[in-house]
Formats: structure tokens, C-alpha cells, sequence
């Protein structure tokens, strides 16, 4: 099991490239051993060596030198990213940040567990959860997602126009599109020039 001193950054000419490979290893041992972890305490709960606590403890010591103790595993981090300022003089761009604190938040994110959301105090999904909510991945024997108010909430799919209904539409469309050119040409067309005769009141074509 890769420890947690096994991890010390020193950058050449290459940072970028060598800060890419950091990343990438960082993120492969972090999602190794927090699945080992997580694998143990699944072990010692089907075992039934005493209550979750113990468990968890038990657990917690196990893997408190590995990268799945989120307190080291933010202190490589935070360690790489100031190797890495020093020896390129800015931090890691936007994209590299990100997949860190993926890292970071490795529990969460993989966590597959169907009660995620009801069983955590402050739960979030990964960007796959929130694809499989919006898509109602988990829709009811019907094939339609519906929520506990009854109401159905698929996303809403519109209905294909039949023949007949099609040229009824164009029919009307078209009609009313002729009676608009009409009134549009007839108020636009030049309009014969009248003179009134301000004194008798008479009008001249």
C-alpha cells in the first residue's frame, strides 16, 4: 500500500509535465486506497466486530498514513500545488485545481450508495449523479420517474404532429399569412391625394 511519504515533489525545466504526472498518481492511489477503505469497513461490518464507531475508528487508524485520511491527502496537495508555484512561479491552471479537489472529495464522489442523499448531513452529487437524476435513470416499473408528491417528473418529451394535423396548421398559417400581405399591401399602397376646402367644407378628388 503506497504511503503517504512516499509522495515528494521536485520539478525541473518540465514542471508541467511533471505536475500532470503528479496529479494523475495522486488521483490513482487516493481512489486505491479510499475503495480499500472503504472495502475494510464493509468487511468488518459483515463480520460483526462490534458497532459502526468501532468500526469506523478501527478503520480510520488502519489507513491513517495512506491518502484515504482526507487530512494527508489535503496536505499533499496543498504541498504540491506550492512546489509547484515555486518552481514555476504561478499556481496550477483551472483544470489541474479541479481534478484536485476531486481528489480531495474522493468519498463523496464515488460514493454508490442509493441513500446517499438522505443518509449524509450536507450530501452533493458528481456530475454523473446529477446526469442520471436529470435523465430519471431510477424510474418506476411504469418507465415514468415520479416524486413523492405523485406528480411525474420525466423530462417532458413533445408530441409528433400527425399528417392531418400538419396540413390543418399550414392551411390556417397560409390563409392568414395572405390576409396579412393583403392588409399590409393595401395600407402601404399610395392613397389618392383629397383637398377640402376649409371654408365651404367641400372636399375635391
Amino acid at each position: 500500500m503506497t504511503n503517504v511519504n512516499d509522495f515528494k515533489f521536485t520539478f525541473s525545466a518540465n514542471h508541467k509535465a511533471e505536475l500532470i504526472a503528479y496529479v494523475e498518481r495522486i488521483i490513482e492511489t487516493t481512489k486505491a486506497q479510499v475503495q480499500a477503505k472503504r472495502e475494510f469497513v464493509k468487511e468488518l461490518a459483515q463480520a460483526g466486530e462490534g458497532h459502526e464507531e468501532f468500526d469506523a475508528n478501527l478503520s480510520d487508524s488502519k489507513f491513517a498514513d495512506t491518502l484515504a485520511n482526507r487530512q494527508l491527502r489535503m496536505q499533499i496537495v496543498e504541498d504540491l500545488t506550492e512546489c509547484y508555484r515555486e518552481a514555476a512561479g504561478d499556481w496550477p491552471d483551472a483544470k489541474t485545481l479541479e481534478k484536485l479537489t476531486d481528489a480531495i472529495l474522493c468519498e463523496e464522489l464515488t460514493d454508490m450508495h442509493p441513500d446517499k442523499i438522505t443518509r449524509t448531513e450536507y450530501p452533493f452529487m458528481s456530475d454523473w449523479q446529477l446526469d442520471a437524476r436529470h435523465e430519471n435513470e431510477y424510474a418506476d416499473t411504469l418507465g415514468e420517474a415520479h416524486g413523492t408528491d405523485g406528480r411525474k417528473h420525466s423530462k417532458p418529451t413533445r408530441r409528433v404532429r400527425t399528417g392531418r394535423e400538419h396540413f390543418a396548421v399550414n392551411k390556417h398559417t397560409k390563409s392568414r399569412n395572405l390576409e396579412r400581405k393583403r392588409k399590409y399591401r393595401e395600407f402601404t399602397k399610395v392613397q389618392p391625394i383629397q383637398r377640402w376646402n376649409l371654408y365651404t367644407g367641400e372636399i375635391y378628388e
